[in-house]
């Protein structure tokens, strides 16, 4: 026999009841009905709430309790299990502790995961129960439950919805002079009673008191009259246009309703099926198990977290047998990596203060975090509270209003940069209210946890941006301040505009004292450093040679090139258009001690050491990584679409950021025949131009591209020159490196062939943009003039030669192409060096003490700290190697 104990919470009483597992009905077989204080510290109250489960409970087998179910009322975040009460005098030492994880910590002997305890609004509990109990289920039907407070919840076509259909909650819906709960609750009648007439009674506590003193008090019996005609005239505005056919009354006040309801009904004009209920605690708690139960029957699938055709990064480096390494890692010393909750655990319990922060990146999955760090911090460490700082987040609407101006309004793609502060989204009384809890033995968890206090030993979790776009595809993260996840383009220019950037701000602050730093984005499996080795990590990279992780994505353009090429990718992908091989705001670097990984942003180099990644670049740049190189891969593939970049005023002043996307096209590989368009042709007419575009976006007709556009043959080597505001291209059966600076989501379409993306959408076109930002003058032969690159030799010996490819004048970045036989080595003059092995299998990067190879098509930092550094090339072939530099 299985048992499920359902546990109905209000202001002053906890009632627990136990039922047996029936298939056809939910049988109760125990209860417990027992006061509360609710202004109780919050260990009090979660022993109350064990009391309670523990005496329905006493007489079941261990191991034969398979699940709990809490009616609860809000502000309470059901799904995450997170008490969100405050306000009211009650219960507000449980703001934002997470008593899912509490209940499972304190009922161990139960061994029940997280998931088997579960919550449910007390209206919609109610609700539930009272429709079980009397065989409503297939029937419309609206609960009320009328107290302290005024509930509401409707069973709607096999639904339970919160509130009322297309209303939502009813407590704060307009009514009369008010709202609806000031007429329909406990206040209505004591403010009345206590003030009528000018005379106070202050022995009078409820409503309850007053029924009693009905019977020779017309004053009284005129008072609950009035209650029942202001209930028919609420219900009378609430259900003009859509009409329940069951209507559920229960609450303390319900048990009055004799006294009242001959008035609700003769004021009421529909005519819904009233059924009142007196046992409102025991239906609630039935309602809770029989929501409990639902979950459990449908299986709880768990979710798809995230949604790409690359794997996460494996917790331990796979050995590279040749070629192209997609996990590039930087090694130290043993011992420098932790991985496992259980060291992570036993790490905060060394610590010797009583609260610890657990700060992170958003896109963290803190629901998934908190239950397996909780799992084995407890088993030796009981006591702890987990409090998340989300509850400390203003409403939904307050953020969106914030960064409403930031979002560019009904444009899909661009926005402008958001230059606040992560402090912006949250209620400082709120937060304030946490606070209590940093006296207790406590966990405080979320994004901004350490917002709460200074002084407190900061653990930060960090995820890869990648990771985050994946989880956004599957719909298993949100945007700061957002409960329900969006289209997951929507979600990507929040991410982009505001939440990476208030969150690196926030990480760059912490940075200087954290304790710890944990990679994230593995279920179950965490890889964590002490706060000094990571920032010793930091500063031994900041040195020396070292590559990002690049990860790689699909496109409808894409081509196959990649995917046969380097060694990892997955084979059965419909292709890789794209490789981030060092984009900086969307890059992570990747640690490895004894051959465990454990990757972190990009941008934690540059907030720790960008002097030494830049050198004299930093007066300029700050933290800033002003250098962009990827991949595009059109091998068997398409043409990408004919595009141009903002110039850079414009991108600063639409979008606010520093530098404009200027571009280069290096071309990598190529198929006979492969192209780049580039350019005008010399009689290009602008509105001519405009409205043929304008024509193949309203009807969907081909668009003659080569009318207006030039386009060139493309070879290996050959490098094309891409400033603001230049029309081009990539034709298929390419793979170009692009060397740009680092904007890289500013590109106007123009003109994609008619083709949908690969999620059978149309792909965003932005004519009026490009039109703003064209330059019409690079047309003709100034093209093939002053657009591609013509090398000139500027050193040659015997280890080899440098060969200058000059860049436009406009181009803040200079490139060469250094062609080694031997060795040879390299200055970096106080500036950094990015390289690509573009000809050759492989060389050696020697420098500050430590060798590190270069595959071909690989991507290298160099930075300016370096110094001098040797280029070996040992394989006996010529070696090529792309550098890119700031001019």
């Amino acid at each position: 026999m299985r048992y499920f104990v359902g546990l109905d919470v209000g202001g002053s009483h906890v009632y627990a009841a136990l039922f047996s597992d029936c298939k056809e009905n939910t049988e109760m077989v125990a209860c417990h009905y027992s006061d509360i204080d609710s202004s109780a510290g919050a260990f009090d109250i979660i022993h109350q709430f064990k009391a309670s489960i523990s005496k329905v409970s006493k007489d079941v087998p261990s191991g034969q309790i398979k699940g709990i179910g809490f009616s609860i009322p809000g502000p309470f975040n059901y799904k995450s299990g997170i008490c969100q009460i405050h306000g009211v005098d009650k219960y507000e030492a449980l703001f934002g502790v997470n008593l899912r994880i509490a209940m499972t910590d304190v009922l161990s002997d139960f061994a029940l995961e997280p998931g088997q305890i579960t919550f449910m609004n007390d209206a919609e509990a109610f609700l539930l129960g009272a429709a079980e109990s009397e065989g409503l289920s297939g029937q419309n039907t609206t609960a009320l439950t009328l107290g302290t407070g005024f509930g509401s919840a409707s069973l709607w076509d096999g639904i339970v919805l919160p509130g009322f259909p297309g209303k939502g909650y009813l407590y704060n819906d307009p009514y009369l002079d008010s709202t609806a709960e000031e007429y329909l609750s406990t206040r209505w009648f004591l403010r009345q009673f206590l003030h009528g007439d000018g005379v106070i009674n202050t022995n009078i506590e409820g409503v309850k008191e007053l029924a009693g003193m009905a019977d020779n008090n017309p004053m009284i019996q005129e008072l609950f009259q009035q209650f029942g005609k202001n209930l028919a005239g609420y219900m009378n505005q609430l259900t003009t246009y859509l009409q329940p056919d069951f209507l559920i009354i229960g609450g303390n006040i319900a048990k009055s309703h004799p006294l009242f309801a001959p008035s609700f009904t003769r004021h009421l004009i529909s005519k819904p099926v009233i059924k009142w209920m007196d046992d409102t605690s025991g239906l609630a708690a039935r309602g809770a198990v029989v929501h409990h139960r639902t979950d459990e029957q449908e299986g709880r699938v768990k979710a798809v977290k995230r949604k790409s055709a690359s794997p996460v990064l494996p917790p331990l480096k796979p050995v590279q047998t040749n070629g192209y390494d997609i996990y590039p890692a930087f090694p130290l010393e043993d011992g420098a990596i932790n991985r496992g909750f259980d060291s992570l655990a036993e790490f905060i319990s060394e610590q010797e203060s009583r609260t610890i922060i657990l700060d992170g990146y958003i896109g963290t999955d803190w629901n998934s975090v908190i239950a397996d760090l909780s799992a084995v911090l407890n088993i030796n460490n009981t006591g702890y509270l987990y409090v998340d700082v989300n509850s400390a987040l203003l409403s939904e609407e307050q953020i969106d209003n914030k960064v409403e101006d930031y979002l560019g309004g009904d444009d899909p793609v661009f926005g402008r940069l958001y230059d606040g502060e992560l402090t912006d989204f949250f209620d400082q009384d709120k937060l304030n209210l946490l606070k209590q809890s940093s006296e207790k033995r406590s966990i405080l968890y979320g994004t901004g946890a350490s917002l709460v206090g200074k002084d407190l030993p900061v653990i930060y979790i960090d995820i890869p941006k990648n990771e985050i776009q994946y989880r956004s595809r599957a719909g298993s993260v949100c945007n700061i301040g957002k409960q329900v996840p969006e289209d997951p383009k929507t979600m990507y220019k929040r991410f982009y505009y505001v939440d990476w950037h208030v969150c690196n701000r926030h990480k760059q602050q912490l940075l200087p004292e954290l304790c710890a730093i944990a990679d994230g984005q593995r279920d179950g499996d965490i890889a964590w450093m002490r706060g000094d080795v990571f920032r010793e990590g930091l500063e031994k990279m900041a040195g020396s040679p070292f590559r990002v992780r690049p990860w790689f994505e699909p496109g409808v353009w894409g081509g196959k090139w990649m995917q046969q090429t380097f060694e990892g990718l997955n084979p059965e992908a419909e292709n890789f258009a794209w490789s981030f091989e060092l984009i900086a705001p969307e890059n992570g670097v990747i640690f490895e001690s004894e051959g465990t990984m454990l990757e972190i942003g990009f941008e934690w180099l540059m907030y720790h050491s960008n002097r030494s990644i830049l050198g004299e670049d930093a007066g300029t740049y700050g933290t800033y990584f002003p250098l962009r190189f990827d991949y595009l891969d059109t091998m068997d593939g398409g043409n990408l679409s004919l595009q141009c970049h903002p110039q850079p005023e414009y991108i600063q002043n639409h979008f606010g950021e520093m530098i404009t996307q200027d571009e280069t096209y290096y071309i990598l590989e190529a198929k006979p025949g492969a192209r780049v368009y580039l350019g005008f042709h010399e009689d290009i007419k602008p509105g001519e131009f405009e409205a043929g575009l304008n024509l193949a976006q309203k009807t969907g007709t081909p668009f003659a591209a080569d009318r207006y556009v030039q386009s060139f043959p493309a070879s290996k080597h050959d490098l094309f020159l891409i400033p603001a505001g230049t029309i081009h291209c990539s034709g298929k059966d390419n793979v170009v490196l692009e060397i740009s600076n680092t904007p890289y989501i500013y590109t106007f379409k123009m003109y994609d062939w008619q083709r949908v993306d690969l999620d059978g959408k149309p792909r965003p076109i932005n004519i009026d943009r490009a039109m703003e930002n064209l330059d019409f003058s690079r047309a003709g032969k100034l093209v093939s003039d002053e657009l591609i690159s013509e090398p000139q030799v500027i050193s040659d010996g015997p280890n080899g030669r440098v060969v200058h490819l000059p860049t436009h004048k406009k181009h803040l970045y200079g490139v060469q192409r250094l062609e080694i036989s031997r060795a040879m080595k390299v200055s970096t003059h106080g500036k950094f060096h990015v390289l690509n092995l573009v000809e050759g299998s492989a060389v050696k990067i020697i420098a500050a003490g430590r060798i590190a190879e270069l595959h071909y098509a690989e991507t290298m930092i160099i930075p300016a700290a370096t110094g001098e550094y040797e280029i070996v090339n040992e394989k006996g072939s010529k070696a090529g190697i792309v550098k890119a530099f700031m001019k």
